[in-house]
């Protein structure tokens, strides 16, 4: 993985035909400074854009690409309770906010359907997790290792993809 690492690529057009772009693909590509994203982009794996020009511009926080919730740059201040925008209909790639360590609270709309695998794993301490009437879905390893006490499901979630709240020690009530 890494088609592109390391070249010396300026400029990237996504074009409406390619859906998924993998881990490293544009990783140290440190003069690619202008990426023009397509709506038909599904996923975005970790690491992708890393060490970029156009990555390394990007301001601390939630990395939003076309409706799309592609990471958290930087490190969370500590007890960081987040909010979601309703803007955001799906999140880009898996491992979204993984080990962020200073993420106590997550606030996640209706407007996402999904959340996509290890999403939140390694968030040692995310203690509580308010899901919203139109998530349907719940990938695996979601919320491995996080310090969450309770679970509050909406009625339209139906589908959880194997160990959602493995490792979730603290986890007592489920709803």
């Amino acid at each position: 993985v890494g088609a592109f690492k390391s070249t010396a690529i300026t400029k990237v057009d996504i074009p409406e035909t390619l859906q998924y772009i993998y881990e490293n693909v544009f990783k140290n590509c440190t003069s690619l400074s202008q990426i023009t994203f397509s709506d038909a982009l599904e996923e975005i794996r970790p690491g992708a854009f890393h060490n970029t020009a156009w990555y390394n511009s990007q301001p601390d926080g939630m990395l939003i690409l076309h409706n799309r919730l592609y990471c958290y740059k930087g490190e969370m201040p500590k007890n960081t309770a987040l909010v979601i925008p309703s803007t955001v209909t799906r999140f880009a790639g898996r491992m979204t906010f993984q080990n962020q360590k200073n993420l106590v609270s997550i606030t996640i709309p209706g407007s996402i359907r999904c959340i996509s695998q290890f999403c939140f794993e390694g968030c040692e301490n995310l203690r509580e997790v308010k899901f919203s009437d139109g998530l349907e879905g719940i990938g695996i390893y979601a919320f491995d290792g996080c310090a969450i006490e309770q679970v509050v499901f909406p009625d339209s979630v139906g589908e959880m993809l194997g160990p959602v709240f493995n490792n979730c020690t603290n986890l007592k009530s489920v709803k």
